[in-house]
């Protein structure tokens, strides 16, 4: 399952446009960001976000996914610009949707984030969010994202 798992992964490879919106605590948010996802070390894929929140200002994401042949899971390690570092762990449902979650403690009671991606075709997927802190929905997020230029590895001239 490693080799399925990760040819779909390498989907997330290229350049995206990224549109969120959602509502923090009651409030809606919206922003928008770019995306950009490389492939590293052969099995999994660095994911960047930089992304501009309205009322917020600039945050930052960095997410390393990878399949463990071992656990036969996904896991989605994330690092954000405010401090957060999370392992979210999941799998396919199918195959255009992946979803992860991660289980911790925010605020000295227990969080849960929940994130479902699901491709519309090569160019296109979304992801939605929903972050919950003592069994109450706290935030909810939908990323909407395009890709605005082709994966890395068709995008090199390769001389004959």
């Amino acid at each position: 399952m490693t080799a399925r798992s990760m040819e779909k992964l390498k989907r997330l490879l290229g350049e995206w446009r990224m549109d969120v919106e959602g509502t923090t605590e009651g409030r809606p948010l919206r922003g928008a960001g770019t995306v950009t996802g490389k492939e590293i070390m052969g099995n999994a894929i660095l994911l960047n976000v930089d992304m501009e929140i309205e009322g917020q200002g600039p945050y930052q994401e960095i997410n390393l996914f990878a399949y463990s042949e071992e656990e036969e899971r996904v896991h989605r390690f994330t690092v954000s610009s405010d401090g957060q570092v999370h392992d979210h762990v999941g799998g396919w449902r199918s195959d255009d949707i992946l979803y992860v979650e991660w289980s911790g403690i925010s605020g000295g009671k227990p969080i849960t984030e929940k994130i479902r991606y699901e491709w519309n075709g090569r160019d296109n997927f979304k992801a939605q969010e929903t972050d919950t802190i003592g069994g109450k929905v706290v935030a909810t997020y939908i990323y909407r994202l395009s890709r605005t230029s082709p994966p890395l590895e068709e995008a090199m001239a390769v001389p004959t």
